[in-house]
């Protein structure tokens, strides 16, 4: 995607027992889409959002991108 220009930055943060992968389509906007891995005491789980939407959520990050890479995302101007 980031060939095609659809995804142009990304930021990694992290907060509170969270860590948050975000993609931008340009670094002046909200994120178009963020992953955002919530580790517990007895599971971690993989969590895909969307303009503050939960898209879903997985227990592996593999199955959470094959999920995001299936999706027919394009990009809306």
């Amino acid at each position: 995607r980031v060939a095609k220009g659809e995804w142009r930055d990304y930021a990694i943060d992290m907060s509170g027992g969270a860590a948050m992968f975000s993609i931008f389509r340009s670094s002046y906007e909200l994120p178009l889409y963020s992953i955002v891995k919530h580790a517990s005491a007895r599971q971690i789980d993989f969590v895909l959002m969307s303009r503050g939407q939960k898209l879903r959520q997985e227990r592996s990050l593999g199955a959470l991108l094959t999920y995001l890479d299936a999706r027919s995302l394009s990009l809306v101007r």
